[in-house]
């Protein structure tokens, strides 16, 4: 009998195995690389998502680990293309890749997270500067800036409950970790090691780990500090919902001293409160999807199916009549609501 990945997860839980999870394997244009069926993320996400991009940087961070585990010295220049292709998938169409970067159920990759930072920093980023080697330094090393977690122990990373004192101190290793392991790097990236070491310090002298008085925290630091947090509040854990950008803004901005108050409000404007790929309903009734951001943080650009047509909705161009009245959630999609 050939099992299919539902009825080999239900046949596990019977079993009482519950950390196993099995996805549907995506069937790729070989030309486009894209996925021809939403087979892996299901319906409310469109056939057009970069699916295939997504696991060659999951294939990267995961050869990465093991070499890093095994002692070996790593060589980066494969990330590096990566980042290149996640730059010109955000040039050509950033609405795909920001969905990943917001995707509401639970993502059972390993290395998702830092995945959907780097979209995020990179997204934000092209809000800051045209620099194609700058923006490469801040994809990577917002892809990197947590490798030093492969060094700390399994129960601890993916604990469910509170951490103890002595778990919390061995958690908090994972900066120096990968700061080391960066830096043994035959010709080490400046930017990434930073980060590394440096994304959970605070702009007021808190946060970790303690250094000495008066070494900076580095803008690039700052700006992926930003899109950790972020994605950390917004994603989907064993343990916690999904939370709604802009309760997340209001979080981090009552996080007094953590970040740098205009780069925040920059990383506001550029992910919107409505970020690109989010489903919404207008006060008309209509469903729509958000584009991309004008400029204006309540009146996005959307794009609206109208029979056979597609047409593009710029709501800062007057229309105040028309407003957007709520987000849609996932099983909404998923059940023709949005169709």
């Amino acid at each position: 009998r050939k099992w299919t990945p539902v009825e080999t997860e239900a046949e596990l839980r019977l079993k009482g195995c519950t950390t196993i999870h099995f996805l549907e394997q995506g069937i790729f244009d070989e030309t486009t690389g894209l996925e021809e069926k939403d087979r892996v993320m299901g319906d409310a996400l469109p056939s057009q998502i970069p699916i295939r991009l997504y696991q060659d940087v999951i294939e990267e961070l995961q050869s990465l680990s093991v070499d890093v585990c095994r002692g070996h010295q790593i060589n980066i220049d494969p990330a590096k293309n990566q980042i290149s292709s996640i730059l010109k998938q955000l040039h050509q169409d950033n609405k795909s890749l920001m969905q990943m970067a917001l995707y509401e159920s639970y993502d059972a990759f390993t290395f998702g997270h830092s995945i959907r930072v780097c979209f995020l920093a990179l997204n934000y980023a092209r809000y800051l500067t045209d620099d194609e080697d700058v923006l490469n330094a801040i994809g990577l090393a917002a892809l990197l800036h947590d490798v030093g977690k492969v060094h700390v122990p399994f129960e601890i990373l993916h604990s469910q409950t509170r951490l103890s004192d002595e778990e919390r101190r061995e958690m908090e290793k994972h900066t120096w970790y990968g700061a080391q392991v960066l830096l043994e790097l035959e010709d080490p990236e400046p930017m990434a090691v930073a980060t590394a070491m440096g994304h959970h310090r605070t702009l007021d002298g808190g946060g970790y780990p303690r250094l000495v008085k008066g070494i900076p925290i580095t803008t690039a630091t700052r700006l992926i500090k930003i899109a950790d947090v972020f994605e950390a509040l917004t994603a989907v854990r064993p343990y916690k919902d999904s939370m709604s950008p802009n309760r997340a803004y209001r979080i981090m901005f009552s996080m007094k001293g953590h970040f740098d108050p205009v780069l925040l409000k920059q990383f506001i404007l550029s992910a919107g409160i409505y970020p690109s790929g989010t489903w919404v309903e207008l006060s008309d009734g209509r469903r729509a999807q958000v584009e991309d951001q004008s400029g204006v943080l309540l009146r996005p650009v959307l794009s609206i199916e109208e029979g056979d047509e597609e047409i593009r909705l710029d709501l800062s161009e007057g229309l105040e009549d028309v407003r957007i009245a709520r987000i849609l959630r996932t099983e909404e999609l998923e059940s023709g609501l949005a169709r």
